[in-house]
């Protein structure tokens, strides 16, 4: 092996390292997060067992409140195949939907604008804390998953554009990849769309479009896909499709819904500046330098990234929030960093080593100050103290501590959002912890695990309780007869 050869494999480990921990490193380390990872990980299991592959449960029930459609659980019912119904299965589609977006972003950046540009940008990405972590890579959620459909799409319909004699074939992957995406997370899927058509007008390739007679095909291929879909659900799901255009469309990202976050248009930006995005302070200088100094290439690539973003920022600041909602942000920054440094450093060539060195040394710096930050926030996700998540915890600790016979009995009177994850390991681990949906299914003499304040306040009514065993926000109580029940 050559010097070269090794120096290159030395580089390909390295940056497999710096990428796997951040992805992978215990990712089955804790247990499933109430709200969206826990309910689709009960959905996927309903899925599995009932063999219904189109409409989404959750106990028993047809779900009307998660109306996304079932791409992720696909995937993840695909993963149970090989690890078990588990965090592990839960979580592999985001964690490799983020690998296969980096992968993405390195090969088309070093295809098209060197190998330096495809590093820094993927450095970027993996160090970013609103990308790695809850909600996205690192999570059984829909947001890692379509933002490797929305890359996948954006990245070969520039390659598209920018050929001087286009191959229409590549509209009919873009379009697929689409497709994917509003399979993924529904209206989301489109949401790059605007941007690339606009960047179309501008680079006057409309014409070239509309001649391509895959454009239509494409568009044909997508409808089919998408209206089929909706259409069938709605079939054995009467209702849906108004469902849909209540709580998916015009209240979530038109207007402002009850149920999520109300704040001003800047909301995202305070996040970006809360470490969510420590790089952020270095955009503006990278996109200047591009415009500055870039070649044709890397300006026109800008002007179609930057166009996207700009559309997307709009489209999530002036609807509903959710500190996620802006996930799909980052890959598309991390690229703008990394066109930036890239151009910033040809334009250097020719001058002294030690500002070449410089420049290297302050963004090692920022990558490992920004890194650190993004495993930390990483390894906390395991820390958390908020009661529902604690179920599978507790009972581990007790049954491995052999106070208590299995399997242990538990209770959660919430809404199905915050009880879908004692009800996920109810399904999965019925030899460890058995959940009564019912307070009449529970009798005098019981040991019954609470992690939920106002579960404890109910079964007050019925009987006395003695605190046997806590941990952290959970308690186990002993029941005992109550000489007022009503």
């Amino acid at each position: 092996m050559t010097a070269l050869n090794k120096n290159k494999l030395l580089m390909l480990l390295a940056m497999l390292g710096i990428i796997y921990f951040p992805l992978f490193y215990h990712l089955d380390a804790y247990g499933l997060l109430i709200w969206d990872e826990a309910r689709n990980a009960v959905s996927a299991y309903e899925m599995s067992i009932n063999g219904d592959f189109i409409v989404r449960y959750v106990d028993g029930q047809m779900d009307d409140w998660e109306l996304k459609p079932p791409m992720l659980m696909w995937l993840q019912i695909l993963f149970s195949k090989i690890t078990g119904f588990n965090e592990l299965a839960i979580r592999l589609p985001s964690a490799f939907a983020g690998l296969g977006v980096l992968i993405g972003i390195f090969f088309f950046l070093k295809n098209t604008l060197g190998i330096k540009t495809g590093i820094f940008s993927v450095l970027v990405l993996i160090s970013s804390s609103g990308y790695i972590g809850e909600h996205v890579t690192r999570t059984g959620d829909h947001d890692s998953l379509v933002i490797l459909f929305l890359m996948t799409s954006t990245l070969i319909y520039f390659y598209y554009l920018s050929q001087a004699k286009p191959n229409g074939k590549l509209l009919l992957l873009t379009g697929l990849l689409i497709a994917l995406g509003v399979l993924t997370k529904s209206i989301i899927g489109l949401f790059f769309l605007p941007g690339m058509l606009l960047y179309t007008l501008y680079s006057q390739k409309l014409g070239v479009l509309i001649r391509e007679r895959y454009t239509y095909v494409a568009i044909l291929g997508f409808l089919l896909l998408i209206v089929s879909y909706y259409f069938i659900r709605e079939k054995f799901q009467p209702g849906y499709l108004n469902l849909v255009w209540e709580g998916e469309l015009f209240p979530r990202y038109a207007n402002k819904a009850n149920r999520f976050i109300n704040e001003d248009w800047h909301y995202y930006l305070k996040g970006f500046f809360n470490f969510r995005f420590i790089w952020i302070s270095w955009l503006l200088p990278c996109i200047f330098f591009t415009f500055a100094w870039g070649n044709k290439t890397a300006k026109q690539f800008l002007i179609y990234i930057l166009g996207i973003t700009l559309v997307f920022f709009y489209i999530i600041s002036t609807g509903s929030k959710n500190y996620w909602y802006d996930a799909p942000l980052y890959p598309l920054m991390a690229i703008m960093i990394g066109l930036g440094l890239n151009s910033l450093l040809k334009r250097m060539e020719n001058t002294k080593l030690a500002i070449i060195i410089s420049i290297y040394v302050v963004f090692t710096a920022c990558f490992g100050l920004s890194y650190y930050l993004t495993i930390q926030k990483m390894l906390s996700l395991k820390n958390q103290n908020y009661g529902a998540i604690l179920y599978k915890e507790f009972t581990d600790k007790l049954l491995n501590e052999n106070s208590y016979n299995a399997p242990i009995k538990a209770y959660h009177n919430r809404y199905d959002a915050t009880k879908s994850h004692l009800l996920f390991y109810s399904y999965t681990l019925p030899e460890k912890i058995t959940y009564y949906k019912n307070i009449t299914d529970y009798h005098i003499g019981d040991k019954v695990m609470f992690c939920d304040a106002a579960s404890v306040k109910m079964f007050e009514n019925y009987y006395a309780l003695d605190t046997i065993e806590t941990y952290k926000s959970c308690v186990m109580l002993h029941l005992k007869t109550k000489e007022n029940i009503p």
